[in-house]
């Protein structure tokens, strides 16, 4: 996403009092995500590649937390 990262992009949207599920999908090993402060440990994270079922249940439990 070009200009700002999907952290970012939470931040803004929370801050104008909007509540949003949010699941972040990146390429990128989570230690290199969670590790370096990119996204606060315990965020909904789903690593590529992955497949459609890991899709579903990604969201199921981001929607469900």
């Amino acid at each position: 996403m070009p200009g700002m990262s999907g952290a970012e992009l939470q931040a803004r949207v929370a801050a104008m009092g909007k509540r949003v599920k949010v699941l972040f999908i990146s390429g990128y090993a989570p230690h290199d995500i969670f590790g370096k402060g990119v996204l606060e440990t315990g965020a909904p994270f789903l690593q590529k590649p992955f497949r459609k079922d890991d899709l579903a249940r990604a969201v199921r439990e981001a929607l469900e937390g």
